[in-house]
């Protein structure tokens, strides 16, 4: 399976390990590379998490799985034919 990264979603990672690295240099590097295990994770088992029910139609079929380590940030994510398409790349506490 394909993994595609939108332009939003990787500019969401890196926004957010800025906001991280505020903190920490370390655990700004450690969300960036666990966001990639996430990726390659969701890859091999792109159904691990239910479809979410959102309020808009436009988000049918938009899946969700937290970042290992860093969980209040969640992938949101669709699968098309053979790819695993990553929408965007937030922290729980948005409105999505």
């Amino acid at each position: 399976m394909r993994i595609i990264v939108l332009p939003r979603a990787e500019a969401d990672i890196v926004e957010s390990a800025q906001f991280i690295a505020e903190d920490s240099l370390d655990a700004a590097l450690r969300f960036m590379d666990q966001a990639q295990v996430a990726f390659n994770f969701l890859r091999q088992f792109p159904e691990a998490e239910s479809d979410q029910v959102y309020s808009s139609d436009k988000l049918r079929g938009t899946r969700s799985w937290p970042i290992s380590g860093f969980e209040n940030w969640i992938v949101f994510y669709v699968v098309r034919d053979n790819e695993l398409i990553v929408i965007r790349v937030l922290h729980g506490a948005r409105d999505v």
